[in-house]
C-alpha cells in the first residue's frame, strides 16, 4: 500500500484526474438509459503469484507484469526495471514524498511512459512514480487507484480474473450480479479524491467499530495494534505470537498473530479467528483486508455507487498459512459454491495459480496439469506448476517443469531466473550461474539486474560469482543511485566467505555514509567474522532498536555475546531469534555462522 506522506502537490492530483479521464475516455461510456445500464468494458486475467495477483500490460509495446494494488493511490514502476524499458526519470517536487504501512517515507521519481496498454486499451503519455524495487521478481511495478478508480471492478482473484465495468443509472441496483439470490454483502465506501482514493469500509472487531482499506497490494491482512487493544483483543503473549517481519514500499513492520473473538464485515461475522496484527500507519484506517480476503470473496467495487458488494467463496478467509477447510467448517469458513466449470487451458491454469495461494496445493496442482495437458507447448503453465511444486517440496519435479519452461522459452528472462534460484537452492552452483549470467545478456539495459542476481547468488554460497558481478558493476557506475546499495551487497558477499574483510568494512562504512541503513547490519557481521565481538553487539543492537524481533540481528548479537562469554545474554538473543524465525539458526550455521 502507498500513500502521499507530504507534499500532495495540485500538479500531481491533475496528473491522477488526468490519467482518469484518459481511461474512461478510452474505455468508452454506457449507452443512454432510464434504466441501469451495466456495461463490462473488459476482462483482465490475473495470475497469482503466491498471494501476488499479477497481470500482464505493455509498456511502449513490451510485455511488463504489474501487481494490483488496490491500496496504492498511483501506480508505480521499480527503479530497477526503468532502464530495461529505455525510460527516463525526473524528479518529483522536493516537498513529495510516499509512504507505506511501516509510517516511514521515501522521495520519488516520475517516470513518463509513451503508451501504457492495459486491459487491452492503449493510454497515451501516462506518469507513473518510480520508487526502489520490491522483492519481486519479474513484477515490473503497481497499477494502483489512478487506474483502478476510473470504473467499477470486479474482484474475482480464486477464478483468475477482474473485470472492469461500467455503470450507468445503476444507483441502488445489486452489483453482485453473480449472487443469483444467493446471501451477498453491500458496504458503503468512505468519500474517495484523487489525492486519497483508498477503499475504506466500515467492519467491526469483537463488535467495535473499525475502518479497513481493501487492499490487494498487500499479501495478508492486518489488524492495527492499537485499534486491536482498544476492541479488547488479548494483547498478552499467550495470544499474541510474533510472525517476523513484512512490508513493501515504506520500510517493514514486526507483525504478530492472535485470537480475536469475532471480525464482521458487511453481513459476514467470523467467529473466533486468527489475524495477523502490528503497528501499521493507514490512511483513515485501522485494517488492511489484503489478497487473503479477496481470494475467498468475490468482490465488486462499484465507485459508481460508493459501495463495495461481495459474496463468500468458501474456506478460511485469512489463514493461509493453513490448508482450505471444508464447507461447513464453524471456525473462519462458511459454505461456498459448486466449483466453476472451465473450458481453457488459461482458465485452469489462473485458478490452480489461486488454489495454490490459499495453500489448497492438492487442487492447485491439479488444474494447472490439466491446463498444461491442454497447451503442452506453454512455458508460463510449466512456470506455475513449478512454483506450485516448490511449495509441496517437490523441487526435483519443479526442475524439470523449469527445464522444459527454458526448452520452451529459453529468451525469456524470468524463466531464466526463476530456474537459476531453484538450481542455487539444490547446490547447483554453476547451472544457477549460466541461467543468471544468462537473464543479464537478455536484458543488458537493465543495470540493476546484476545487483539483484549478486545478491542471490551470494545468499545461495556462490560468493565468487556474486563478487565477480558486483565488482564489475561497481567500477562501471561510481555515480549511480544504487551504489550504496551495491557496495552493501559488496560488503554481505565478503562477510558471508570471510574474506577481504577489511575492504568489506569499508564498502559496509561508505555505504552507511551513504544512507544505506541496511549496511548497519551487513557491518555487524563484518565485525562478527573480524573477531570485534563488542562493535558487532554495537551494530546489532542499532538494527534491533528498530526492529526488536529482527532475526539475522538478535541470531548474530547473541553469537557475538557468546563469544565474549556473556551465557544469559547470549541465550536470551538466540531464543528470540529462533521465536522470530525458525529457520534461523540452519540459514546462519550454513554460513559458518554459530555460537
Amino acid at each position: 500500500m502507498t500513500k502521499m506522506a507530504r507534499g500532495q502537490t495540485t500538479a500531481m492530483c491533475r496528473s491522477i484526474a488526468s490519467g482518469l479521464a484518459a481511461w474512461a475516455l478510452a474505455a468508452g461510456a454506457a449507452s443512454a438509459s432510464g434504466a441501469c445500464q451495466f456495461v463490462k468494458v473488459a476482462d483482465l486475467p490475473v495470475t497469482m503469484a503466491g498471494t501476488q495477483p499479477l497481470v500482464t500490460a505493455k509498456i511502449n509495446g513490451r510485455d511488463a507484469h504489474f501487481l494490483i494494488d488496490t491500496g496504492g493511490f498511483y501506480s508505480i514502476l521499480a527503479e530497477g526495471e526503468i532502464g530495461a524499458y529505455g525510460l527516463k526519470t525526473t524528479k518529483a517536487p522536493s516537498t513529495f514524498a510516499v509512504g507505506g504501512v511501516s509510517g516511514a517515507s521515501s522521495t520519488a521519481k516520475i517516470a513518463k511512459v509513451d503508451e501504457f496498454t492495459y486491459a487491452g486499451i492503449p493510454i497515451k503519455q501516462i506518469s507513473f512514480l518510480v520508487l526502489p524495487d520490491r522483492d519481486a521478481a519479474g513484477v515490473v511495478g503497481t497499477i494502483a487507484q489512478n487506474l483502478l478508480g476510473a470504473v467499477d471492478v470486479e474482484y474475482d482473484l480464486a477464478n483468475g480474473l477482474i473485470r472492469l465495468w461500467q455503470a450507468k443509472d445503476c444507483a441502488g441496483a445489486n452489483l453482485a450480479y453473480w449472487s443469483d439470490g444467493k446471501p451477498f454483502s453491500v458496504l458503503t465506501t468512505a468519500p474517495q479524491t484523487a489525492s486519497r482514493p483508498h477503499i475504506i469500509v466500515e467492519a467491526k472487531v469483537n463488535g467495535y467499530d473499525i475502518r479497513a482499506v481493501m487492499d490487494t497490494g498487500a499479501s495478508h491482512s492486518i489488524l492495527d495494534r492499537t485499534a486491536a487493544r482498544r476492541a479488547g483483543v488479548d494483547m498478552s503473549a499467550a495470544n499474541l505470537k510474533p510472525a517476523g517481519l513484512a512490508g513493501g514500499y515504506g520500510g517493514a513492520i514486526e507483525e504478530w498473530i492472535g485470537g480475536v473473538d469475532s471480525l464482521t464485515i458487511g453481513g459476514e461475522e467470523i467467529h473466533r479467528t486468527k489475524l495477523r496484527m502490528g503497528n501499521v500507519d493507514l490512511p483513515g484506517g485501522d485494517m488492511l483486508l489484503g489478497a487473503d480476503f479477496f481470494l475467498s470473496h468475490r468482490v465488486m467495487v462499484a465507485r459508481s455507487q460508493h459501495k463495495v458488494f461481495f459474496t463468500y467463496n468458501g474456506g478460511p478467509v485469512f489463514r493461509l498459512d493453513q490448508p482450505a477447510r471444508t464447507a461447513g467448517a464453524k471456525e473462519d469458513a462458511a459454505p461456498g459454491d459448486a466449483p466453476k466449470q472451465l473450458a481453457t487451458a488459461d482458465e485452469f491454469a489462473r485458478r490452480g495459480a489461486a488454489s495454490a495461494a490459499r495453500n489448497d496445493l492438492t487442487s492447485g496442482l491439479a488444474d494447472i496439469s490439466k491446463a498444461i495437458e491442454m497447451e503442452p507447448s506453454n512455458a508460463d503453465f510449466r512456470v506455475v506448476r513449478a512454483r506450485i511444486r516448490i511449495k509441496a517440496e517437490a523441487k526435483s519435479d519443479a526442475l524439470k517443469d523449469l527445464d522444459e519452461a527454458v526448452k520452451l522459452k529459453p529468451q525469456d528472462q524470468p524463466v531464466r531466473l526463476a530456474r537459476a534460484d531453484l538450481r542455487l537452492e539444490l547446490k547447483d552452483i554453476k547451472g544457477g550461474e549460466e541461467d543468471f549470467q544468462a537473464a543479464i545478456k537478455l536484458t543488458p539495459l537493465d543495470h540493476a539486474l546484476p545487483l539483484n542476481v549478486a545478491l542471490r547468488l551470494a545468499d545461495g554460497h556462490a560468493t565468487e560469482g556474486a563478487l565477480r558481478l558486483l565488482n564489475g558493476w561497481i567500477e562501471d557506475n561510481p555515480e549511480d543511485e544504487q551504489l550504496p546499495k551495491a557496495l552493501d551487497e559488496r560488503c554481505w558477499a565478503r562477510a558471508l566467505a570471510a574474506t577481504e574483510l577489511d575492504q568489506a568494512l569499508k564498502d559496509c562504512d561508505e555505504a552507511v555514509r551513504k544512507g544505506r541503513r541496511a549496511a548497519i547490519e551487513t557491518r555487524g557481521l563484518v565485525f562478527l567474522r573480524m573477531g570485534r565481538y563488542d562493535e558487532a553487539v554495537g551494530q546489532y543492537s542499532q538494527v534491533i532498536f528498530d526492529y526488536p524481533r529482527a532475526a539475522m540481528a538478535l541470531y548474530g548479537r547473541g553469537v557475538a555475546r557468546s563469544k565474549e562469554g556473556q551465557a544469559a545474554q547470549a541465550k536470551a538473543d538466540l531464543d528470540a531469534a529462533m521465536t522470530a524465525d525458525k529457520a534461523i539458526v540452519e540459514l546462519a550455521q550454513s554460513f559458518g555462522i554459530q555460537p
